[in-house]
């Protein structure tokens, strides 16, 4: 029959907490497992009046989980959240509000950003950083740095053309006799009009702070600004943000956010990557001073004129500049990153390519060399012979950074700026940055939380390494497919019929998606001890670590403690055959096979003769291909029984 059901609710009150409605593999419910902000208190006490004094403000973890909520959900505007917080129970548990508790108004959260400041939102993001780095998920050693810009939060009609028009329309009226005047006007006209020259084109007048810039030649400039990102190479943390105005050179920004990381981390920093907007000689020869190997594809010389710069040679030891003739360039004054080398004009004067090496009225030749030019040198030289370590950093690279920054634009609302200033798009990169890396760090310690301060015992890499011997000595799987495991039939024995690959699927089934790496290296750890004693030390203290977080999975290896691990009582020679049951598997199915190609037999003595010869086939070829399985002469030493005394091939 159709079924109904009344759309009237009686129920006034809930008996439980918010969390039991809530997924487990949300993201917030996953964030919250790893996210301590004990430290908070302490670090912001200094914004607020003394105890006693003034009206008590809004709890200050409150406030940062509100601001972290909105940005891992993707709702990053006050408005929107406080609205969304007033349905979303999701969001009400994070925050630490009940169902009838009165939440804050979205102008609160306004207020104490502003009294928080941007350098505090710093700190905290080095926090996450932090973790993650004691996680073992983040090292610091090889570091992805790119940029990025973000629409500013302005309309195309707030933009106007700056005061200089009017001061040069003054002058031009005032001084339009003199030629000069009218030159340096010309200039600046030609200057301000220029497609790449935004700063002279357009002001924003509700954000100065945004300047005008473009991604590309053939786009047009808009009111922006510019992040500056470094990413660990091994999970993608972030580790270190920075913004700037949208017309700051990227090449400017990377020797502080060099600096910045390896303080942060504590690792001096091994290799950097970077795109070609990074290749200058300042960029290279700033990080080979400090030890860093650059992975940053050099551009090629741009030639404007008949005799480039390439064919000229720089002699670094002496400081002077060799022209393709062979004539000596000395250095003079300086510019900015740089120094001007002059020719003489004796030597220019009888030179057979005095036509196409000097622009016309030039009496010498003036070449601008940068200060850190044998880098530069050195970086082309080397993309040339660039080896396949290097493209590959390079590939990663790619998808590290920009993918970061895909990441934070379609998902954490990094795509515009939700406020104007350069302070409020500050505390918006930090906030993205404090949401990403704590993704990263609930995806890989979620379930192993061991301590309040939310980081695991032992590092990653340590249980990555593990794992890694694991799937060597016992072909770890990762797959979840759902096997049943079979108990012995003889109670008191420890008869193995408990693949370890078995046991795997249907521990991992237990783990969820985002653990089930983890959890495989952990347990692995147990099978890469050296005795059973040891193995089942090891697998009990794994099994309490997870009874907190998955009690069911905790119950399954004390289940299955007996059956996966009695192949470690054998010695380690035998271990890698007696852990799996694949070669009986195998041959069962020839068994089976050959007994559906005969279909009938006549009699039980029939299907016993061919039985019996497929396994004394299979024990001639166990017996000889030693790889494949153990030989009788193997198993002697473990036993009195006199059957391992038979010979190895049957007669």
């Amino acid at each position: 029959m159709l079924g109904s059901k009344p759309r009237g609710q009686s129920e006034l009150l809930i008996a439980g907490s918010l969390r039991d409605f809530i997924p487990d593999d949300h993201v917030l419910a996953r964030v919250d497992k790893v996210l301590d902000l004990g430290w908070l208190r302490a670090e912001v006490r200094e914004c607020y009046a003394g105890d006693g004094a003034g009206r008590p403000g809004i709890d200050p973890e409150v406030a940062l989980r509100l601001m972290l909520a909105g940005f891992l959900v993707g709702i990053v505007h006050d408005r929107r959240l406080m609205r969304e917080a007033q349905v979303n129970i999701a969001i009400r548990w994070f925050a630490g509000f009940g169902l009838s508790d009165v939440l804050p108004d979205h102008s609160s959260l306004t207020r104490i950003r502003q009294r928080w400041g941007a350098d505090r939102f710093r700190a905290m993001f080095v926090r996450t950083v932090q973790a993650c780095i004691a996680a073992g998920i983040a090292r610091g050693e090889v570091v992805h740095i790119d940029a990025t810009l973000i629409r500013a939060d302005v309309s195309w009609e707030s933009l106007g053309v700056r005061h200089a028009d009017a001061a040069m329309a003054q002058d031009d009226e005032g001084q339009s006799g003199e030629p000069a005047a009218k030159a340096q006007i010309s200039k600046a006209r030609a200057e301000r009009d220029g497609k790449q020259s935004g700063r002279h084109k357009k002001v924003c007048m509700t954000d100065p702070d945004a300047t005008m810039a473009t991604n590309a030649r053939n786009r047009r400039l808009e009111p922006a600004y510019k992040q500056h990102t470094a990413v660990d190479d091994v999970r993608g943390v972030i580790l270190d943000v920075e913004v700037t105005t949208g017309e700051a050179n990227e090449g400017g920004e990377i020797e502080g956010q060099a600096d910045a990381v390896a303080a942060t981390t504590g690792t001096a920093i091994k290799i950097i990557t970077a795109d070609q907007g990074y290749a200058y000689g300042k960029v290279y020869g700033a990080l080979e001073r400090r030890g860093i190997d650059p992975v940053i594809p050099a551009k090629k010389e741009p030639i404007r004129s008949r005799v480039p710069l390439r064919r000229f040679r720089y002699d670094a030891r002496h400081d002077i500049l060799k022209c393709p003739q062979g004539r000596i360039l000395r250095p003079t004054r300086r510019v900015e990153h740089g120094r001007f080398f002059y020719s003489k004009a004796k030597d220019c004067r009888s030179c057979p390519m005095r036509v196409d090496c000097l622009s016309p009225g030039r009496v010498n030749k003036a070449v601008v060399v940068s200060d850190d030019h044998p880098a530069l040198l050195r970086a082309r030289r080397r993309k040339e012979r660039w080896s396949e370590e290097d493209a590959r950093l390079y590939r990663r690279h790619r998808w590290r950074s920009e993918g970061f920054h895909g990441e934070a634009k379609c998902w954490h609302g990094l795509a515009r700026a939700i406020r104007r200033g350069l302070q409020n798009m500050r505390v918006q990169a930090f906030l993205t940055a404090m949401a990403v890396n704590l993704k990263r760090l609930a995806a890989a310690l979620a379930l192993f939380l061991a301590a309040p301060s939310g980081l695991l015992a032992g590092s990653a890499r340590q249980h990555d390494a593990e794992a890694r011997r694991g799937r060597q000595n016992g072909r770890i799987s990762g797959r979840t497919g759902r096997h049943h495991v079979r108990r012995s039939a003889h109670p008191g024995i420890e008869y193995f019929n408990n693949p370890r690959i078995h046991f795997m699927r249907n521990a991992l089934a237990h783990a969820g998606k985002q653990g089930r790496r983890v959890v495989s290296a952990f347990i692995g750890t147990a099978f890469a001890q050296d005795d059973a004693e040891a193995a089942r030390t090891q697998w009990r203290q794994v099994a309490d670590q997870l009874r907190p977080r998955v009690k069911k999975l905790a119950e399954f290896m004390d289940e299955a403690e007996t059956d996966v691990l009695a192949y470690m009582s054998f010695p380690a020679a035998h271990r890698p055959k007696l852990h799996s049951t694949n070669p009986i598997e195998r041959l069962n199915g020839e068994i089976k096979r050959r007994t559906e190609v005969v279909g009938i037999f006549p009699n039980d003595e029939a299907i016993t003769r061919l039985v019996g010869a497929l396994l004394l086939e299979q024990n001639d070829e166990w017996a000889v291909q030693r790889s494949r399985y153990m030989t009788l002469e193997t198993i002697a030493p473990l036993s009195d029984d006199l059957i391992v005394k038979l010979p190895a091939v049957a007669a």
